[in-house]
């Protein structure tokens, strides 16, 4: 058996509570093991109260610095399609990664990691006609330049990993067993697929299988051919393309 090494093993307690937590001391092999508010693992910064601020701060951060590295090391660049291949290459998976986990709740950090993209956006502009328009929209740049939102991406992410879960491609049982059925009680009230669980905290209710399940009620009835069931890839893109995203706000 590998042995531990155990200076690099903490604890961490995860709480929402304001009043003092019993914090109980653990340890192995006689040394008491430290205590820590914050923990990468696997990529992402879980904190304390599962609030993913820091990790995605830190995200936004990095694809800053890689944006400024493009801009800085690709200025004799003129075509604008490399560019948005670095682009795609250095900076979005900082942006993209493992996001079904950490997709934040507030406008705040949303905003926040579409200005990097935007930043990117009037970059590509000033390639194409030698100066920054102030005038022009966020839109027309992502129009421009075939680009969605980050956000907009996210969200499909999100419907193709429920699909890949239902469909058992992804092999986790005990999420497939949080995905719950909507019955309606009669015909007239069969708009919904799932029924998200009831939450009385904010964490309860932004988890990730509730906030897909809300996702895809919502999708499906704006796109009705949208089947995650018996969909197989190729029909669930092409649905997913047919979604106005900009009706449909982070859920």
């Amino acid at each position: 058996m590998l042995p531990f090494n155990i200076s690099k093993c903490t604890t961490m307690t995860f709480s929402r509570t304001k009043k003092y937590v019993d914090e109980r001391k653990y340890s192995m092999g006689g040394v008491i093991l430290g205590s820590v508010i914050e923990k990468k693992d696997l990529g992402v910064i879980f904190d304390k109260k599962l609030t993913f601020r820091s990790h995605i701060l830190a995200s936004i951060l990095k694809a800053k610095r890689m944006t400024g590295f493009i801009i800085r090391n690709c200025k004799h660049f003129s075509d604008t399609d490399t560019l948005k291949l670095m682009y795609y290459a250095l900076v979005r998976p900082h942006l993209d990664y493992s996001s079904v986990t950490w997709e934040p709740t507030s406008r705040e950090l949303v905003e926040k990691m579409e200005k990097v993209q935007l930043r990117f956006l009037r970059y590509l502009y000033y390639k194409d006609f030698g100066y920054y328009d102030k005038q022009i929209s966020s839109v027309e740049l992502r129009e421009g330049y075939e680009m969605i939102r980050l956000e907009d991406f996210r969200n499909k992410n999100r419907i193709k990993f429920l699909h890949s879960l239902i469909l058992g491609k992804i092999n986790a049982s005990d999420l497939l067993s949080k995905i719950n059925l909507y019955v309606p009680h009669s015909q007239r009230n069969n708009d919904k697929v799932f029924k998200p669980h009831f939450s009385r905290t904010l964490v309860g209710y932004n988890s990730p299988i509730n906030r897909m399940m809300r996702l895809y009620n919502t999708a499906q009835r704006e796109v009705p051919e949208l089947d995650i069931f018996g969909s197989g890839v190729s029909m669930l893109e092409g649905a997913l393309k047919k979604i106005p995203w900009s009706r449909i706000s982070s859920t």
